[in-house]
This record gives C-alpha cells, structure tokens and sequence, in this order.
C-alpha cells in the first residue's frame, strides 16, 4: 500500500440492559416453573456482574486516506467558472466520481490485505459514520444520548 491507513480503537461500557430486559420479558412468559427460576437466578448474576464489573466492547476502524490533487486556478480561471456555472457543477461531479472510484479501489485493496490475514472487514455506512463520529467526539453523553434514526440520511451515489 502505497497510501496511509489510519486505526482507530474505540473502547466503549457495554449496554446489557436491553437484553436483561428481554431476558425479564421470556422470565415472565415463561411456563415451566424451574426454568423461570434458573432465568431469574441468570438475571441476578448478569445485573450483579454489569454493576461488578466495567464489561468493554472494543471496536477497531481503520481509515483510509485520500486527499485528491487539484489544480490551482487563476483569476481567469475563477471569471471564466463565474461565466458557466453548470459546466462547473458538472466537473465537479465528474471529479467526486472519479475519486470515490480511487477511494473505494483503496478501500478494497485493504479490505483484501486484511481479509487476507483472516480478519472480517465491514464498510461502514452512512448511519454508522455518524454515530462513530459523534460517540467519539461525545464520549460524556454516548452512553446516555441515543441518536434519532439516521437511516434516511444514507447518501448512496
């Protein structure tokens, strides 16, 4: 790779408090009487354990680099692109296209490299971008803010 990758590693308090819940919910439902028993004594152990001790889910992103190369344009340059702004607009999609194909090679070249040494790769998406960026610049609130659906924001070109 002749380009540079960046790891980040994201330790984060797990929540077990939606499956205890849901463990609370199949207690509750439960028809035969030792296993509910063995249910409740399973709740107890787990809620002791999450106030005991930190459990930590740990994530590992790593980040590919890219800053495109572009040309510096002069004072005609700048009076010309005032003239005809659509053919503006148009090279700039151009140019976006041209490097998210460059990015999304790279992408994939270490996506391979690290399949390669058995390790399982996801691309993130727009969703999970957004709450990676804002855990990690929110660290305080994370565990107590929860996000608004962010699903419809996903921007696919």
């Amino acid at each position: 790779m002749d380009y540079p990758i960046q790891i980040l590693v994201q330790s984060r308090k797990l929540d077990l408090g939606q499956y205890i819940n849901s463990l609370k919910d199949k207690e509750v439902a439960q028809q035969n009487d030792l296993l509910r028993v063995q249910m409740m004594e399973y709740i107890e152990y787990l809620e002791h354990m999450v106030d005991a001790v930190n459990i930590m889910s740990k994530n590992f992103f790593v980040i590919v680099g890219y800053e495109p190369t572009s040309l510096k344009e002069g004072i005609f340059g700048s009076f010309f692109r005032a003239l005809n702004p659509t053919r503006v607009i148009r090279q700039k999609q151009e140019e976006f296209v041209k490097n998210r194909q460059v990015l999304m090679q790279r992408v994939d070249q270490t996506a391979s490299k690290f399949g390669s040494l058995g390790l399982k790769v996801n691309l993130l998406n727009t969703e999970q971008l957004i709450v990676l960026l804002y855990n990690s610049y929110n660290p305080d609130v994370a565990e107590s803010i929860r996000l608004r659906d962010v699903s419809s924001i996903d921007v696919a070109i």
